[in-house]
């Protein structure tokens, strides 16, 4: 195990691998996990830090922007404590940025980085794996009853597109109910996937208004503890699952998760499917058409000028992270050049794009 003091090294500019530690091999911080080495690596660095003394204008939306940043650059993200001190653990390719983000809310201490490159690397030398055999039936049984012992939280979400599901289960989510193009699963559908979560609460993400009825009916029909977020579409279920906490009571994460997935402005670009008036809006068939938190506002014949027209409703100065998931029928080059066009015009936005997969829509993309 390599272990870093990154902190007055990123300040200083400097390369993190050539900064010294100083610190004791008994150092411990809230958050620091076991590494199972066993695993393919995701990212190469483990960072660990604490802070304190926040901004005086800091409060819990600055927080949960936190977490939805150090989401985006890493994984294994946990935020524990609150606006007094906070300890924080990340795995992820850019500690620098990990850190930044920190140094922009409030002050670093007891900074740590671990090279988790290094650590696979002696992990494999020293456990060369010996000629498999078949494990004894009692080893087995045993095995599946430990995976079955319950946890405290899990997540049920419903997906569009194979994207979404991939951030959904980088988020934890303990069992993913493909939508497909209707977004419609059936009760039983959501009922079996909660009764596959080995927790006592677990909360359902629908990611429709026409999924919420039967969340709801599923929740009913459950023995467990589960909670609905009456999240609309897959970002709103990403803001809130980067909002859960799972240090908190049930009651405040519902309070946290319903107040981030509110609290992010959604545009769906798509097309139409018949002549129609909506809104005062004249709509022909085939026309592109904008919606904005589910509402049609916009209509026109070229998609990369109906997206744009709803940025320039949709974005405010307060905005910070502007995020673009292209849909199945969208190319990788023609999702970066409208994602560069936004990140010209909204220049004090962070503006990232993402392969969501959905059928039917171009264009998710999400405004906070």
């Amino acid at each position: 195990m390599l272990i870093y003091q990154g902190y007055a090294a990123v300040l200083r500019g400097e390369d993190i691998t050539a900064a010294e530690t100083g610190m004791e091999d008994d150092y411990t911080i809230a958050g620091e996990d076991c590494h199972d080495m066993s695993r393919d690596l995701t990212y190469s660095y483990c960072v660990n830090f604490i802070l304190t003394r926040f901004r005086e204008d800091c409060d819990e939306h600055d927080l949960d922007s936190f977490r939805r940043r150090l989401n985006r650059i890493g994984d294994t993200v946990t935020f524990t404590g609150d606006l007094s001190r906070a300890e924080i653990h990340v795995h992820t390719d850019n500690p620098g940025s990990a850190l930044e983000y920190g140094i922009e809310l409030a002050e670093i201490s007891e900074v740590r980085i671990d090279n988790l490159l290094e650590m696979k690397r002696q992990y494999d030398a020293e456990n060369a794996p010996p000629p498999e055999e078949p494990a004894p039936a009692e080893e087995t049984a045993s095995e599946a009853e430990e995976s079955a012992v319950e946890k405290r939280y899990g997540f049920v979400a419903v997906s569009l597109g194979s994207g979404f599901s991939q951030f959904f289960a980088d988020l934890n989510v303990d069992k993913i109910v493909e939508g497909g193009q209707t977004m419609n699963p059936s009760v039983d559908d959501l009922l079996n996937a909660v009764n596959q979560v080995p927790a006592e609460c677990v909360f359902i993400l629908p990611n429709n208004g026409n999924v919420i009825f039967a969340a709801n009916q599923a929740a009913e029909l459950s023995g467990k503890d589960v909670r609905v977020i009456p999240t609309k579409n897959v970002a709103m279920g990403i803001a809130a699952a980067i909002a859960f906490q799972n240090d908190q009571d049930p009651d405040e994460n519902v309070r946290r998760m319903v107040e981030a997935a509110q609290h992010v402005k959604t545009a769906m670009v798509t097309y139409a499917i018949r002549d129609s008036e909506y809104n005062g809006i004249r709509i022909k068939e085939g026309d592109i058409i904008g919606l904005h938190n589910g509402q049609i506002e916009f209509s026109g014949s070229s998609i990369h000028d109906v997206v744009m027209e709803m940025m320039e409703k949709i974005i405010t100065d307060e905005d910070e992270l502007i995020t673009v998931y292209y849909g199945a029928d969208v190319t990788a080059e023609d999702a970066e050049a409208i994602s560069a066009d936004i990140e010209e015009k909204y220049d004090f936005c962070d503006v990232e794009c993402h392969n969501g997969g959905q059928p039917l829509y171009y264009y998710l993309i999400s405004v906070e």
